[in-house]
């Protein structure tokens, strides 16, 4: 009889899987803060439960906080969203240490799909109480191999960087693996080499710069492209910081898939 009741208990337990949603970068503290938009589709309540995670299905080791409630060593929050209305969630962390990263991880709960819901995502930074930058951010789709253009210069005024942040797609991907980064550089005719191919290792979560991966291009301009090649789906978001008089900007968008 345990038999019997143990496959409609997997079964179940992958569909939710199937219907959660991750965005892999998430930035608190530090003058950085989260705010989610979620509206309602439906005629009925939705129930929902959001995780913020660092490393492997790590819970949020520092201080965080939803719409000022404390939740610093709680692994999630929920959220019920009345029929179509729409809920603004706002997470902060400690601003007087350095901004911590990592993802956003969110189902339904009880009856509700985490698609009865739309949202729109934000990472925002302030700075003396003044609103710098605010990023949207859409839920990234698992893959394999992503393609994305980079840039890395520096300046007697600032400076450009291009990097990633991964995470898990907790159902498929095991906590330990290598990944290869090759690196496609365009030289000053306009023609692309290939310049290196490296293996790292997967771990969880990170947000990692060009010259992080390959240290040695560090103060040389260059502009290209990367292909990430993984063994297993991981959810991905390509990182841009701007470096200024006055600090840096950073901001994210997602990465490409087609094959060139």
């Amino acid at each position: 009889m345990r038999r019997l009741w143990l496959v409609p208990v997997l079964i179940l337990f992958f569909e939710v899987l199937a219907e959660a949603r991750t965005w892999p970068q998430l930035v608190l503290g530090g003058g950085y803060q989260a705010v989610i938009l979620i509206s309602n589709k439906k005629s009925t309540e939705w129930n929902g439960q959001f995780f913020p995670k660092q490393g492997h299905e790590k819970a949020w080791t520092g201080t965080w906080r939803v719409n000022g409630n404390d939740y610093t060593g709680q692994d999630s929050f929920n959220i019920v969203v009345a029929p179509y209305t729409t809920t603004k969630v706002v997470l902060t962390g400690d601003n007087t240490v350095p901004v911590q990263s990592g993802y956003l991880f969110m189902w339904g709960t009880a009856t509700s799909s985490a698609y009865d819901v739309s949202i729109s995502y934000f990472y925002e930074y302030y700075k003396d109480g003044k609103l710098m930058m605010s990023n949207g951010s859409i839920e990234s789709a698992q893959h394999t191999t992503f393609y994305f253009p980079l840039e890395y210069s520096t300046t007697a005024s600032g400076g450009v960087n291009t990097g990633i942040a991964w995470a898990p797609e907790i159902s498929t991907t095991p906590s330990q693996f290598n990944m290869t980064a090759t690196l496609y550089l365009t030289d000053a005719s306009g023609t692309g080499r290939q310049y290196a191919s490296k293996t790292f290792p997967y771990s969880g979560h990170a947000a990692q710069f060009i010259t992080d991966m390959f240290p040695e291009l560090s103060g040389a301009a260059f502009k290209g492209f990367l292909k990430l090649q993984a063994d297993f789906n991981v959810f991905l978001e390509v990182l841009r910081i701007d470096s200024t008089d006055s600090g840096f900007l950073l901001t994210s968008t997602p990465p490409d898939f087609t094959t060139p």
